[in-house]
């Protein structure tokens, strides 16, 4: 698909082909394809595409930067997709967002302001009503409560992940909660 947008010069395409092969690499870990694949979407995004769909690229990249434990260059990717949330009123990328910083905060061993980005993202999920979104927050705030040692906190958050998997009948998410909860 990317050949035939490439060479029809559809740049709209191009970016979508790029961009869904950056998700392809990215999900069987080739981290280093998944930028490379990202960067040219972003180079064609910039002159042609809309802002949403360049910051969502821009997401994509910080998300691959933590993988790569890069934090400075996540963070820089982040809180450029953060802002473009908060500017729009998009709570639900803004919840993915704050996620993804509150990771960045727990890999740079600030697990307080962790906690914080957890926290926010939580409440922006409830807030853009995508219930889906609830569960990793809730799942990373019980593990920081867990690496602090406040046990009933911990499980109070894993349980709140838990149901949240259950309602959306999430077997992946309900195994990674009760995987949590036996920890």
């Amino acid at each position: 698909a990317l050949d035939i947008y490439k060479n029809a010069g559809n740049k709209d395409g191009t970016v979508n082909a790029l961009n869904l092969l950056g998700f392809l690499y990215r999900d069987i870990d080739n981290y280093d394809e998944a930028l490379n694949c990202l960067v040219q979407a972003m180079e064609i995004c910039d002159v042609t595409g809309t802002p949403y769909k360049c910051t969502a690229i821009k997401f994509q990249m910080g998300v691959i930067y933590l993988k790569l434990q890069d934090p400075g260059k996540a963070k820089e990717y982040l809180d450029i997709a953060l802002a473009f949330a908060e500017e729009t009123g998009n709570m639900n990328f803004a919840s993915t967002c704050l996620d993804q910083l509150g990771l960045y905060f727990k890999a740079v061993d600030k697990q307080q302001m962790a906690l914080q980005y957890f926290k926010r993202a939580l409440e922006a999920a409830k807030q853009g009503g995508e219930t889906h979104l609830i569960f990793s927050p809730a799942l990373n705030i019980g593990k920081i409560y867990m690496e602090m040692k406040n046990f009933p906190q911990a499980f109070e958050f894993i349980q709140k992940a838990l149901n949240n998997a259950e309602l959306s009948n999430n077997k992946r998410f309900m195994c990674d909660a009760l995987y949590n909860l036996g920890e």
